[in-house]
């Protein structure tokens, strides 16, 4: 829908990134992306672990 390059062209401004002197700012840096990407998928599975582990209690306790 908003696929213009131009960072100064017709998007809404929630979506206009603030532009400094070599290009836009604010943005997350490729290393953080990264690690983005390997720390969802371990922290998805450590919650589902949790729930599923605190589920388990409480069948044991109403048991």
């Amino acid at each position: 829908m908003w696929s213009n390059l131009n960072l100064n062209g017709p998007v809404p401004a929630r979506v206009r990134p603030s532009i400094g002197e070599w290009g836009p700012t604010g943005l997350p840096s490729t290393k953080q992306k990264k690690r983005g990407r390997w720390l969802a998928p371990v922290f998805f599975t450590l919650a589902l672990a949790v729930v599923v582990l605190v589920g388990w209690y409480f069948w044991l306790q109403f048991r």
